[in-house]
């Protein structure tokens, strides 16, 4: 950047990301973007808390209030935020968390995590997780409302571009597969399953309708009716978390091989990652499915839904098999070899995804950066 030129700026907006892996996503983002792009851009953070993400070389913009009901949300969204952007004039405004906000700026891209309107949701469902059909609705709703007035939607999967496509009309549709940072262990090496007497396997997952633990309790059942009890599933759910897992709960609360252990800490899981013989992961929906790539480094088996999404996430992992998941007999049976040490790996069928494609932030903001500036206000859907 020549010297009395003025630097241009981007905005990252994330008001609602407080915790967990959103807040992570969001560190990684604006560390990313100051390193690759700090000298010539000034970067702009809307966040809950500055004290919350804590990255240097940000300017950040606190909305404290966003996260205290979905009013304060929508009006941030799409009325506050539409003078602000006046006052920045960026030259990229990124909306990290789904929503396309009322903005005016030169370049604007959404990034869509969450895949719930593409669920097909039972009435069952429904009743079991009300609040799950709830956001599922809602979704439905914020997704469309401004969406082709992007200059690109950002999501995680193939199939999920796809589904953008086709519902939402719009084209210019990225792929990034999320970099995931696995922390350190003592020891990656793959452990025997079964060497220490019982099998044990491991699924890490909230409680939500969509993550199909009902399955492996009826997988769990056939194999205790068949005599094998030298295992146990242990998952992080314990039937206080909603209506859906007491229903769990209570359906399979006379399976000793089932291990209800409620929420656990990150460390806590990767701790498990290691002391499990076996990743078992039936979802029935997700935009990439995180456990699946945490778990890939111990070269341990994985048993994953035969789903697009697990297919694009297991890669070319060589220890994985798929399940129906809507089929315990499926499951059972892949189970079993696990436990009698027959287990048989699918062949590895990791593909790159077509154009546009990035693994990595820098390579995100080169693309979004080079689309054609040309001030672009907020526009309907």
């Amino acid at each position: 950047m020549g010297t009395g030129e003025q630097r241009r700026r981007l905005v990252i907006s994330a008001v609602n990301f407080t915790e967990g892996g959103p807040l992570s996503i969001l560190k990684d983002c604006l560390a990313e973007a100051v390193a690759c792009l700090g000298d010539d851009y000034e970067v702009v953070a809307l966040v809950h808390r500055a004290a919350l993400v804590g990255v240097p070389g940000v300017r950040y913009l606190e909305y404290p209030d966003s996260k205290g009901s979905w009013s304060k949300r929508i009006h941030l969204e799409y009325r506050g935020f539409r003078e602000l952007s006046r006052e920045l004039d960026a030259d990229l405004w990124l909306s990290l968390h789904d929503m396309t906000p009322e903005v005016t700026a030169r370049r604007r891209a959404v990034y869509c995590h969450n895949p719930a309107p593409f669920h097909f949701l039972t009435a069952r469902d429904a009743w079991l997780d009300p609040g799950f059909a709830l956001f599922r609705f809602l979704y439905g709703i914020f997704y469309r409302i401004n969406i082709r007035a992007n200059d690109y939607v950002i999501v995680q999967q193939e199939w999920l571009r796809e589904r953008f496509r086709k519902d939402f009309a719009v084209d210019k549709v990225i792929v990034a597969h999320p970099a995931i940072r696995v922390p350190p262990a003592a020891s990656r090496e793959p452990s025997r399953p079964g060497s220490a007497g019982r099998t044990r396997f491991f699924y890490p997952a909230l409680g939500r309708v969509f993550k199909n633990f009902g399955i492996i309790g009826e997988a769990a059942r056939l194999l205790q009716a068949r005599c094998c009890g030298n295992f146990e599933v242990l998952l992080t759910v314990d039937g206080s978390e909603n209506r859906y897992t007491r229903f769990i709960r209570d359906k399979f609360a006379d399976l000793a091989s089932l291990k209800f252990m409620g929420g656990q800490s990150r460390d806590a899981v990767y701790s498990l990652y290691e002391s499990a013989d076996c990743l078992i992961f039936p979802s029935r929906l997700e935009t990439w499915g995180m456990p699946i790539s945490e778990f890939k480094p111990t070269g341990k088996p994985l048993l994953a839904a035969d789903l697009p999404y697990a297919h694009e996430t297991v890669g070319d992992y060589s220890n994985a098999a798929f399940f129906d998941p809507g089929s315990a007999e499926s499951l059972a049976r892949q189970m079993l070899a696990v436990i009698e040490g027959k287990f048989v790996p699918a062949a590895p069928g990791g593909r790159i995804p077509a154009p546009p494609f990035v693994h990595d932030w820098p390579g995100l903001f080169r693309l979004l950066l080079a689309a054609p500036a040309g001030i672009a206000a907020g526009a309907g859907a």
